[in-house]
C-alpha cells in the first residue's frame, strides 16, 4: 500500500488505482462515484502529471465543451479469509480466533468457507458501475508452513493461504480463474 499515491504517476496503461477491501472499503468506495480520470481519485500526484488520452484539447474547456474522460479500472486488495484457525508451524499465526474472521458467520475457518469468501469477493466486481471492476489481489496465497520472508523460517499467514500446510491446493484457489 506504500506505493499507493505513486500509483497515478505512472505511464499510460499502467495500473492507476488501487483499492483496499480489508476494512470495508467497498462500501466505502460504492458511496462515491468512480474516479474517470486518474486524477479524480484519493491520491492526487504532487507532481506535474503528463499529458494523457484523458487531457483536453488544448483550449477545449475554455471553450465551454465537457472534458473527455476515461474511466479507470478499480483492482482490490483482499484482505484473505483462514481455512483453518490452527497453526502449521512454530510462528503465531495473525488470525487465531473465530472472532478475528472477515464474517465468521458466512465464512468459517475451513476451505470451503474460505473458497466461499473468495468467491463472493469475485462477485463484488459484477457491481461496480460500467463493469470497470478489474478484480482482486489474494494477499501472499502461497505461504504455507517454511514458505515466507525467510526460506524455511514459519510465517504468520500459513493458515491464510491457499494450500493446506502439506502444499495441497485448496478449493480457493480456483476463485483466481479469469
Amino acid at each position: 500500500m506504500a506505493a499507493g499515491p505513486d500509483l497515478p504517476r505512472r505511464r499510460p496503461g499502467e495500473l492507476r488505482r488501487v483499492h483496499h477491501l480489508a476494512a470495508g472499503g467497498y462500501r466505502r468506495r460504492a458511496q462515491r462515484p468512480l474516479p474517470t480520470s486518474p486524477g479524480d481519485g484519493p491520491h492526487r500526484p504532487r507532481r506535474r502529471q503528463p499529458r494523457l488520452a484523458v487531457l483536453p484539447r488544448r483550449g477545449a474547456r475554455a471553450r465551454g465543451r465537457p472534458r473527455r474522460r476515461r474511466a479507470v479500472l478499480l483492482p482490490v486488495l483482499a484482505r484473505p479469509a483462514p481455512w483453518t484457525l490452527s497453526n502449521g508451524d512454530d510462528l503465531e499465526n495473525l488470525v487465531t480466533t473465530a472472532d478475528q474472521l472477515p464474517d465468521g458467520a458466512s465464512y468459517p475457518a475451513s476451505p470451503t468457507g474460505q473458497a466461499d469468501y473468495f468467491e463472493a469477493l469475485r462477485g463484488v466486481f459484477g457491481d461496480v458501475p460500467g463493469g470497470h471492476g478489474l478484480g482482486f489481489v489474494a494477499w501472499e496465497p502461497e505461504w504455507v508452513p517454511g514458505v515466507g520472508w525467510e526460506p524455511g523460517a514459519g510465517n504468520p499467514n500459513d493458515n491464510l493461504a491457499m494450500f493446506d500446510f502439506s502444499g495441497r491446493a485448496l478449493p480457493s484457489l480456483r476463485s483466481l480463474r479469469r
